[in-house]
């Protein structure tokens, strides 16, 4: 006589993917942009890049950092 053994296996849950590279991506990109717009007018306006370019740049980026 045979007998027939039924293997079953257990799934488990998967969780909610992490998105904080997507985050820090978004944030990079909402830094980059407002930084670029202003070197742009400087070079518009004056045909150089403005003296605070830097400062203003690492200042927003501090801003997301904290956010």
């Amino acid at each position: 006589m045979s007998s027939s053994t039924t293997q079953t296996s257990t799934i488990g849950s998967i969780g909610a993917p992490s998105r904080r590279n997507t985050e820090l991506a978004l944030l990079v990109f909402a830094v980059v942009i407002p930084v670029f717009a202003y070197a742009n007018v400087g070079l518009a306006i004056d045909g150089s890049l403005p003296p605070g370019l830097l400062g203003y740049g690492v200042g927003l980026g501090l801003l997301a950092g904290v956010a």
